[in-house]
C-alpha cells in the first residue's frame, strides 16, 4: 500500500522548488537587464513569497511531523540501536535511520554532517526509562546551548580589554572623547564527552526494553557529566574550565562553625554585590546544591526572614544544581554557591550522538559496543569578574 510522505518533506520540497524558480528568474533578469518584463518581476516576487511561506510552515510542522513519522516510538517494533548495527545489510533499517537523521537535523536547527555515524536519540528514550540516579544538567540548561560550528577544534571569540570612551563635548567644534579599543582573543577548545558500554549481542538484540534502558542511562550519565564539568572542570585532561576553576572570579569565604540562614543572607548579598559591581550589570541567577537551598529555606521559615521567595533570593531566581560538589574545603564536606549572569557565558554543543558497532573480538565473545558522545566548548572567561562564588566552612554538611 502506498503511503503519503511526511508533510515536512513535502514542504521542504516545495520550498526548494520555489527557490530554484526564483534563482532562474533572477538569472533571467540579470541577462535581460532593462528588457526584463514586469510580469516576470511579479513571478519573481511570488516565488520569493512561496519560499518564505513554505519555510515558515516547514518550521511549524517539523516537530509534529517527526513525532508522527519517526519509526522509533515507546514500545514500538523497531530499535534505533539494532538498526545502526544492521544498517549495512538491512535496507529497511537504513530508511528508518534516514528518517531519524532528518529529525536530528531539525532538532539541531542545522544539517547533520554528511557520513556522520552518530545520531541524536529519540526524545522518548530518556523519559521512558528509570535510569540510575544522576544530577541532570540544570546549570547547562540555565546557561543555554549554542550550536557548535561544524568544523574546528577550537571556537575563536574575543573580549574587549580596553573599551571605547564617551564624554560630553566641552564646546562646539572641539575634540570629542577618543580611546582606541583593545580586543584580546579567547580561544575555547572543543572537548569530547563520551560514555561506552559493551553489551551481549543476544540480550541486546532480543530485549527491546533493555536496549532503551542502556541508552537512557548513558544519556543521563552524559548529561550529569556535562553539568559537573561546567561547575568544576579543571581545564586540563580534556576538561573545559568550569566556574570553580576560572581565574579572576569574585570569591567570598563564609566561615562559621554554627551558621544560620540569617547570617548566610548578608554573605550572599556581599558576594553578589562584588560580582555585580565588577560586571557593572546585576547578577541574574544563583546556582546552589539542593541541600543548601532547603537548609536556607527551612531556616528562613523558622526565623521569619524576608528576602526568600519561591525558589528565589532577593528576587533573583535560584537553580538547584546537584552537580555542585559537596566534598570541597579542608573538611571535604563543603559546597559552593554561584552568583552569575547566565547570558555572559557561552556553551557550544553538538550531540549527544549514539554509535553501536558489533565487536565479535571483544573478549572472544560476540558483543555490541554502544557509545554516546558529544562535543562541547565552554568558557566563563568572557566576564570572569562578574562571577561570584560563596565559599567557606559554613557551607558544610553540618549546615545541611
Amino acid at each position: 500500500m502506498n503511503t503519503l510522505p511526511p508533510l515536512s518533506d513535502v514542504l521542504e520540497h516545495r520550498a526548494d522548488a520555489a527557490l530554484r524558480r526564483a534563482k532562474a528568474i533572477g538569472q533571467e533578469a540579470r541577462q535581460l537587464g532593462d528588457r526584463f518584463d514586469i510580469t516576470r518581476a511579479i513571478d519573481l516576487e511570488q516565488a520569493l513569497d512561496d519560499v518564505d511561506r513554505y519555510a515558515r510552515l516547514y518550521d511549524r510542522v517539523g516537530a509534529l511531523d517527526s513525532r508522527l513519522h519517526l519509526p522509533y516510538q515507546p514500545g514500538g517494533r523497531f530499535s534505533m540501536i539494532a538498526d545502526i548495527v544492521n544498517q549495512h545489510t538491512d535496507a529497511d533499517a537504513r530508511i528508518r535511520l534516514q528518517a531519524l537523521r532528518r529529525d536530528s537535523a531539525r532538532r539541531e536547527h542545522r544539517n547533520t554532517t554528511a557520513g556522520l555515524s552518530g545520531l541524536l536519540p529519540p526524545a522518548y528514550i530518556t523519559s521512558a526509562v528509570a535510569t540510575q540516579v544522576a544530577a541532570g544538567r540544570p546549570l547547562a540548561d540555565l546557561i543555554g546551548s549554542r550550536p557548535l560550528p561544524d568544523e574546528g577544534i577550537t571556537v575563536e571569540t574575543g573580549r574587549v580589554t580596553t573599551g571605547h570612551s564617551a564624554a560630553a563635548q566641552a564646546t562646539e567644534n572641539t575634540a570629542t572623547s577618543n580611546t582606541d579599543v583593545v580586543v584580546s582573543g579567547v580561544s575555547i577548545p572543543v572537548r569530547t564527552i563520551a560514555t561506552r558500554a559493551t553489551v551481549s549481542a543476544q540480550v541486546f538484540e532480543r530485549a527491546a526494553g533493555y536496549r532503551d534502558g542502556i541508552i537512557g542511562d548513558m544519556l543521563e550519565a552524559h548529561a550529569a557529566t556535562v553539568d559537573s564539568l561546567l561547575v568544576s572542570g579543571t581545564g586540563a585532561s580534556g576538561q573545559p574550565t568550569g566556574f570553580l576553576s576560572q581565574a579572576s572570579t569574585q570569591s567570598l569565604a563564609y566561615t562559621d562553625a554554627t551558621p544560620t540562614a540569617a547570617e548566610f543572607l548578608p554573605r550572599l548579598a556581599a558576594v553578589t554585590t562584588s560580582a555585580s559591581t565588577a560586571r557593572r550589570r546585576p547578577v541574574t541567577a544563583y546556582a546552589m546544591h539542593s541541600r543548601r537551598w532547603w537548609w536556607l529555606a527551612s531556616g528562613a521559615a523558622v526565623a521569619g526572614l524576608t528576602g526568600i521567595g519561591e525558589r528565589s533570593i532577593f528576587g533573583v531566581p535560584v537553580t538547584l544544581c546537584d552537580s555542585i560538589p559537596v566534598s570541597l574545603g579542608t573538611g571535604n564536606n563543603e559546597d559552593r554557591v554561584l552568583a552569575i549572569r547566565p547570558d555572559d557565558h557561552h556553551l557550544y554543543e553538538a550531540g549527544p550522538y549514539v554509535i553501536a558497532e558489533t565487536q565479535p573480538s571483544v573478549t572472544g565473545q560476540l558483543a555490541i559496543v554502544v557509545t554516546v558522545y558529544s562535543y562541547l566548548a565552554f568558557s566563563a572567561a568572557r566576564y570572569p569578574t562578574g562571577v561570584g562564588i560563596l565559599t567557606g566552612d559554613a557551607l558544610s554538611a553540618v549546615a545541611a
